[in-house]
């Protein structure tokens, strides 16, 4: 079994160390960012369908109306 005795190991075993830590923070925030990211997802899917049925309704009002204030004229 190899120990890290020499001052070389030892620098090794630190980078190694440092760059463990560095990637662990990383992946700790990424989780957060796709949690965060899907709950805005969800949120703006619901209201981009909201918004698209709100835009039937009153595109189908609004040719209601047309029919109304101008009849068959064309």
């Amino acid at each position: 079994m190899s120990t890290f005795s020499t001052y070389d190991e030892d620098e090794q075993y630190k980078i190694a160390l440092q760059q463990f830590q560095t990637l662990q923070t990383s992946v700790v925030d990424l989780r957060r960012a796709v949690i965060l990211l899907r709950g805005n997802t969800l949120i703006a899917l619901q209201r981009y369908r909201q918004t698209k049925a709100q835009l039937k309704k009153c595109e189908a009002e609004l040719t209601h109306m047309h029919r109304v204030l101008h009849g068959d004229e064309e």
